[in-house]
């Protein structure tokens, strides 16, 4: 198997199914409604919700980095504030959530084995520096450490993960 497929299986785990660490972050949504997301369990900690917002942004980064782009925080910020926590806003950012998937494993599809040794960035942006196959690397342990808080957010409320 070349190594671009091996990160797309770790990609389809982490977000769908099948991850070796516990729950993939579609498995530690489940049975997460607009309510339980937008709850505040810890203060000055990040809802599920927050969190979800989060994982896609960061994803579209990566995205934007393999295109291109030199590397900074997402167009929608690191954290982003929640504003409509209606069952409406919670469908649409889970819809987010999975296209995110589908657009960087688009684009990591599309990459060849060479392409995934490629620099990112520049010698005068010091976040520079990382390969491609490095940063896809890192947004998936990012993905698996967030489906972690997720569970844990769930189990302070009641909610098996």
């Amino acid at each position: 198997m070349a190594e671009r497929e091996r990160l797309i299986d770790m990609m389809r785990r982490v977000h769908a199914r099948g991850a070796w660490h516990g729950p993939s972050v579609t498995e530690a949504l489940a049975g997460v409604d607009h309510r339980l997301a937008a709850a505040r369990p810890l203060d000055g900690g990040h809802t599920i919700w927050e969190i979800a917002l989060h994982i896609a942004a960061w994803r579209g980064e990566v995205r934007a980095r393999i295109g291109g782009r030199r590397p900074g925080t997402p167009d929608q910020g690191d954290w982003q504030q929640v504003k409509d926590t209606s069952a409406a806003a919670w469908q649409a950012t889970r819809d987010a959530l999975d296209a995110s998937y589908d657009a960087l494993s688009s684009t990591v599809r599309n990459l060849s084995d060479a392409d995934l040794d490629r620099l990112l960035g520049t010698d005068e942006n010091p976040s520079g520096g990382s390969t491609i196959g490095l940063t896809v690397r890192g947004i998936i342990q990012h993905d698996a450490y967030h489906a972690g808080q997720i569970s844990l957010l769930k189990k302070s409320r009641g909610r098996p993960s």
